[in-house]
């Protein structure tokens, strides 16, 4: 289910190529060109407002009740705190 308060779901790489969303079990990415996503590692947590790097190489968002902004590579990875 995806998770909606308000903030934006769904966020698409610069280059088309992937999407990544954020439900209630934490941020996931897909690939156009494929039928299933994969749960990015550590964001096994709440997460809201994903949106891709300009270089497409990762993606922030707003994590726990706190709404920290962190930053996870696409190609895995721990998260990274920003702020």
């Amino acid at each position: 289910m995806l998770r909606q308060a308000n903030r934006p779901v769904l966020a698409v790489s610069p280059d088309g190529r992937q999407f990544a969303y954020n439900t209630l079990d934490g941020l996931y990415l897909r690939s156009m060109d494929a039928l299933d996503a994969r749960l990015l590692p550590g964001t096994q947590e709440l997460t809201a407002s994903a949106v891709f790097s300009p270089d497409g190489q990762s993606v922030a968002y707003f994590s726990g009740p706190g709404r920290q902004l962190k930053r996870v590579a696409i190609s895995g990875g721990s998260p990274v705190a920003l702020v």
